[in-house]
């Protein structure tokens, strides 16, 4: 509360002069007003505050009023009368901007305080300015940014609308696409399928007596029809685990005895290639708990992934072990092929992703098979990785969870 004085707020010239001192650092000025408003005392950082007024007193004199003093007052002349009457404690107008002589924005505080003398009467008013520019420059950016997220939230639910109004039509186009493939793909697999009946029975030995140059132009149609029938499963496969419709049979399953019987299905493309297939399974291993069809098209794309990138005369090894929390096996495939660059190691296990450098083993391929593996895999709760360097060979792993005992 100001100290009840018609004056000053110190006695002495040294208290003055700590006042002052005080003032000016805070930036702060101030005016001593009568009841008639007119300024008997200034004092403070004045040079600073009111420097809109006092530049050009030469011309016109020093302020004589409170308005003079501080023209944003005038509007509020009943609050101010109202400080007098002593039915209004105080005054006060926040961040008030005005333009400086450089002729930027600084911010100040008004207030204006009841002076009261020894008798407690209402003599005047202490009006003090205290620069805030500080303050009022960081809501200036505040309300600013805030003003720019609020345009940015408003662009961004736009940007979302559209999003999903375009996401919707994707999984629409997707969908389409899956019923395509699907419907395409079982219209495909039908008269495949007869061909290739046919053809074997047109090539069971002693049906019909075939001149060396048809016998082998009819095994070239026999492959390729397989061929053909192996994309078209797949393609069904991808579009079944696409859409969720994949179910499982889980039942204890010797996995050494599936890899053999891969092997022996391979057999005649493993000796026309010259390739050395070395098996390390380890001892006394667990049963794995899977989907024994499932699990022999996981170990069958692996298998031919390693034969069609190894070149003829390379090694393929298969290992079967524990893996590390015993919980699961782990089986590696590796090849001694072509190898996969290293920047393309991320999309290997993509559906439709084929390596650049595949044209050098000139393999075929619709890019489908590691993308099933590995969706086949993850179904029955294991996971699958590989490493690899170009020109280096690469290694296939896939892990498969033991059995329980919970199905025997």
């Amino acid at each position: 509360m100001l100290p009840k004085t018609n004056s000053t707020f110190t006695n002495g010239a040294r208290g003055a002069a700590i006042a002052q001192s005080i003032f000016e650092s805070r930036s702060i000025a101030y005016a001593l007003v009568d009841r008639g408003l007119k300024v008997q005392e200034v004092g403070g950082a004045v040079d600073m505050l009111f420097q809109p007024v006092f530049d050009d007193q030469d011309e016109q004199g020093p302020a004589e009023t409170l308005y003079e003093l501080s023209p944003e007052l005038i509007g509020y002349e009943s609050e101010i009368e109202s400080i007098l009457n002593g039915t209004l404690s105080k005054h006060h107008l926040n961040l008030v901007n005005r333009t400086t002589a450089d002729h930027s924005t600084s911010y100040v505080l008004l207030q204006s305080i009841p002076i009261r003398d020894a008798q407690d009467i209402i003599t005047g008013l202490l009006h003090v300015v205290e620069d805030i520019s500080e303050l009022g420059h960081l809501r200036q950016r505040l309300t600013q940014d805030r003003n720019e997220l609020l345009l940015l939230r408003e662009q961004l639910t736009e940007r979302n609308l559209s999003l999903s109004a375009a996401n919707g039509e994707l999984k629409q186009l997707d969908e389409m696409k899956t019923r395509f493939v699907t419907t395409a793909a079982h219209e495909l697999r039908t008269p495949l399928s007869t061909i290739s009946g046919y053809m074997e029975i047109v090539l069971e030995p002693g049906f019909e007596e075939l001149t060396e140059n048809q016998l082998r132009c009819l095994n070239i149609v026999q492959r390729n029809t397989k061929r053909l029938i192996r994309i078209t499963d797949d393609l069904l496969d991808v579009s079944s685990l696409d859409a969720g419709r994949i179910d499982l049979l889980l039942r204890p399953a010797d996995l050494g005895t599936l890899i053999d019987m891969v092997l022996k299905d391979q057999a005649l493309i493993l000796t026309e290639k010259k390739l050395t297939v070395t098996q390390q399974i380890a001892p006394d291993l667990p049963k794995v708990l899977c989907d024994e069809s499932r699990t022999m098209q996981i170990l069958t794309n692996l298998v031919s992934n390693a034969i069609k990138y190894t070149p003829d005369d390379g090694d393929i090894t298969i290992t079967l072990d524990f893996d590390v929390d015993e919980e699961f096996l782990l089986l590696s495939v590796i090849d001694t092929g072509i190898g996969i660059p290293k920047e393309e190691m991320p999309n290997l296990f993509e559906s439709l992703f084929r390596a650049s450098n595949v044209h050098e083993s000139g393999a075929r391929g619709a890019g489908l098979g590691l993308y099933i593996v590995r969706s086949l895999v993850e179904l029955q709760g294991g996971r699958v990785w590989a490493e690899s360097e170009e020109g280096q060979g690469a290694t296939f792993y896939a892990t498969f969870p033991t059995d329980d005992g919970l199905f025997d």
